[in-house]
């Protein structure tokens, strides 16, 4: 067994990953990784043959505080996206090749409940009844 201390606070999302050649961290190997996002607003992303995260992305991070991050998808065999939901009503759409944001999609007016991830589509409900669908290569 295996322990980490992920994030401040509660550690509210995880999920495994499998990154795809030419990527920053597997330098052209297939590599599973797993994903947390915690209630500090941040994602990281792990490797479990090291003790530190390798990534460490400020997903739900604003100059007003921070919103926990709720739910984690990710999609594809090669991990093309990975997306969070934040407790600051947008999702988190990010580069798994980089490790960087590809930016915040802000189109929820309540609480993001549900988030799911097929390809290159993401399906989020709101607290207020509204189901939104992104493309992420466009936002």
């Amino acid at each position: 067994m295996r322990s980490f201390q992920a994030h401040r606070g509660h550690c509210t999302a995880a999920q495994t990953a499998i990154l795809s050649t030419n990527t920053t961290h597997s330098r052209g190997r297939r590599s599973q990784v797993f994903v947390t996002g915690g209630q500090d607003g941040y994602v990281k992303i792990w490797d479990t043959r090291q003790k530190a995260s390798v990534a460490e992305i400020e997903a739900h991070r604003t100059d007003t505080g921070a919103g926990a991050v709720g739910d984690i998808e990710c999609s594809g065999p090669g991990g093309d996206y990975i997306v969070s939901a934040g407790a600051d009503k947008s999702l988190c759409v990010i580069d798994p090749r980089k490790f960087k944001t590809k930016g915040n999609l802000r189109h929820h007016r309540d609480f993001i409940y549900s988030l799911h991830v097929n390809g290159g589509l993401s399906f989020s409900g709101g607290g207020d009844g509204a189901l939104v669908v992104h493309e992420l290569a466009t936002g």
